[in-house]
């Protein structure tokens, strides 16, 4: 009702509805595509909206990974789908398979917290893996992250996967693993203070 200030909402091709105060929109899945990066820029602008005053509903679920693509700088989006297609297709699980993606990403692991820091979160989770590891469950934006670029070099390696990803994701990931790029939010940050994540399925 008048509670609801605004809100953005990512989902699947042919699942969006018309809404009056919350955008609602369309991308790709399981390989994101152009509308998959539009709606984390949309997202990032609508947090860095958010005051000490206003509370933050986060709804996530299963696919959240590919619908909220993101990449940073130093890689290019064509570079992330090719990430994406190669992993899915290597036998990785969704754990490793995460671990990389959540080390190639400005918002998962805990990140997107980093966008609206000074309000207060409620992240309500349904989780699509078998140990309902929160973590896991859309690469955890709002949740802490116990991997490391190290955890994800370890996970191409471990597929073999360093000749058939892009040289500058490879390159991207060894600088992280150097300590040139921040980490993830590890369960020491005191940004997470400031979420409560609760799993309602």
């Amino acid at each position: 009702g008048d509670y609801i200030y605004k809100g953005c909402i990512t989902t699947k091709y042919r699942h969006a509805i018309a809404l009056k105060k919350i955008d609602c929109h369309e991308a790709a899945h399981p390989i994101p595509d152009q509308n998959s990066f539009l709606a984390v820029e949309k997202t990032i602008q609508l947090l860095q909206e958010a005051t000490a005053k206003d509370i933050i509903i986060c709804l996530l679920s299963g696919g959240t990974s590919a619908l909220w693509a993101d990449v940073p700088e130093e890689i290019s989006q064509s570079d992330m789908q090719i990430v994406f297609d190669i992993l899915l297709k290597s036998g990785a699980t969704i754990h490793e398979n995460n671990t990389v993606r959540k080390h190639v990403s400005k918002i998962k692991g805990g990140q997107l917290l980093r966008y609206a820091p000074y309000s207060k979160w409620f992240t309500l989770i349904l989780s699509d893996v078998p140990d309902n590891d929160l973590s896991v469950i859309a690469s955890g934006p709002t949740v802490a992250d116990n991997s490391t670029y190290e955890d994800a070099l370890g996970v191409l390696t471990k597929y073999q996967l360093e000749t058939m990803i892009p040289t500058r994701v490879w390159e991207y990931l060894q600088r992280g693993a150097k300590g040139l790029f921040a980490e993830t939010v590890k369960h020491h940050d005191p940004l997470l203070n400031i979420v409560t994540n609760i799993m309602i399925g």
